[in-house]
């Protein structure tokens, strides 16, 4: 069993993107700042804020939010809240029906 810290539990702010100081988490900033990152433009910028933000404190923030481990690896048991790492390994299958699966390729 892996020991996870709360869901409650925040990262320390080690560096906030500039102009982000009124946020709690990179998680509130970034969702505040780009609600919707659907482009290459808003990529870009989302991952010039992670840059300033610094990837020691989105590590811990992720680590306190049981995205990852203590040793930084996804967690995927059955109270990760990562649905996409969860899927991607076969712990949460995929209910999809076959026009949806061949759609994917193969």
């Amino acid at each position: 069993a892996r020991a996870t810290a709360s869901h409650s539990e925040r990262a320390p702010s080690l560096k906030a993107p500039k102009g982000a100081a009124q946020f709690g988490s990179f998680g509130e900033c970034i969702r505040s700042q780009l609600p919707l990152a659907c482009d290459a433009d808003a990529y870009c910028k989302a991952r010039t804020m992670a840059r300033e933000f610094g990837v020691d404190a989105l590590r811990e923030e992720m680590r306190c939010g049981g995205c990852v481990d203590a040793q930084g690896m996804m967690t995927t048991d059955d109270h990760s809240l990562n649905a996409f790492a969860r899927a991607a390994c076969g712990a949460a299958p995929q209910r999809l029906d076959a026009d949806e699966n061949s759609a994917l390729g193969p």
